[in-house]
């Protein structure tokens, strides 16, 4: 998406229904040539194949298209100024 406001909007809602002690919830930044987009990242799993589980065992509450990502840039709530 391309607002930072909207993003930490359904982090939000995610953290609330996910419980950010059991599965975190961040916002990342991403520079394209189309321009500055902001994921909302769920999880952080051991392998793919654990993620593509707990995105299928929560078809109902994530997005129609979710997709696993290796991310290698740093959050948002992380980077400095």
């Amino acid at each position: 998406m391309r607002s930072a406001e909207k993003a930490d909007v359904v982090a939000r809602r995610y953290r609330d229904r996910f419980g950010a002690d059991r599965m975190p919830v961040e916002v990342m930044e991403a520079d394209l040539e189309s321009g500055r987009y902001f994921r909302v990242i769920v999880g952080q799993f051991k392998s793919e194949k654990v993620a593509w589980r707990t995105i299928s065992a929560r078809e109902e509450e994530l997005p129609l298209r979710a997709w696993t990502v290796r991310y290698q840039k740093r959050f948002l709530s992380e980077a400095g100024p």
